[in-house]
């Protein structure tokens, strides 16, 4: 049952992105085209976590920890470059700073094999992009245009 999920998650994101690409020319900037760029990492991050048991015989928590480490890192850097202050956009270097550490702690201490999942570091990674969304909306809500 789980698989077929997983089937409809792949064709979902790969409608996506073929809907990104076709309208890619009439995406407002660099900042909305790296959205598509993501969601076509996602398809590709699916297809090849699918069929990576298959290939290799491992689990496939070497693929989607790989996943979690780049889109974390993408989100935090493209919500550090939405935001306009100098301070909220120091914080969110230190944000990434607090993701790297905590994916390096959990490799380091927390899990002797690689091959499990990294949920400590997902979990901050998840705090992380929220504030900085808060951060954000904060700078929206104050702005005067």
């Amino acid at each position: 049952m789980f698989e077929f999920l997983r089937s409809y998650i792949v064709c979902l994101a790969l409608l996506s992105g073929i809907i990104g690409l076709i309208s890619l020319h009439k995406l407002p900037g660099n900042k909305a085209k790296f959205l598509v760029l993501l969601i076509w990492f996602s398809v590709l991050t699916e297809i090849v976590g699918y069929f990576f048991t298959q290939w290799t015989g491992l689990l496939n928590y070497y693929v989607y920890n790989f996943y979690m480490f780049v889109s974390f890192s993408a989100y935090i850097l493209l919500l550090r470059s939405l935001l306009q202050k100098q301070t909220n956009r120091i914080s969110a270097v230190l944000f990434l700073i607090l993701f790297l550490i905590s994916l390096f702690l959990n490799i380091l201490y927390f899990r002797k094999d690689i091959n499990h999942s990294f949920t400590y570091s997902f979990a901050v990674g998840v705090i992380v992009v929220m504030m900085l969304s808060c951060l954000y909306l904060v700078e929206i809500f104050n702005s005067n245009k």
